[in-house]
């Protein structure tokens, strides 16, 4: 599995993410598989029972789409996302290259 990953339910969205890194390094991930939600990408539906089959769960995570680079666009706005939340949660700026987008992310939520 990659980092994190965003399922959609039909009444509930699940996050997932691995436990052998930094509670940092997590958050960011979860704040980054937001990211996806809240810019309404597209992922994989899966019924929300799937959370309690093991292997419905497995299959589903296992065909998700995944990526672990952010060199689409879709990434990269789920990456702005998350360094725009997070500063705004800790006041900690962006790095300099994602500083662009969390200025305009800023501009457009209003803050």
């Amino acid at each position: 599995m990659p980092f994190g990953m965003w399922l959609a339910g039909n009444e509930v969205d699940f996050i997932f993410f691995r436990e052998d890194t930094t509670v940092p390094h997590q958050e960011h991930v979860v704040l980054h598989e937001l990211g996806h939600l809240c810019c309404r990408h597209e992922t994989r539906h899966v019924d929300d029972d799937v959370i309690t089959d093991a292997a419905a769960l497995g299959d589903a995570l296992g065909d998700a789409a995944t990526r672990t680079v952010y060199g689409d666009a879709v990434e990269c706005a789920a990456e702005h996302f998350a360094y725009l939340v997070a500063g705004h949660l800790s006041h900690n700026p962006a790095p300099p290259e994602h500083q662009p987008m969390v200025d305009r992310y800023r501009r457009i939520l209003g803050g």
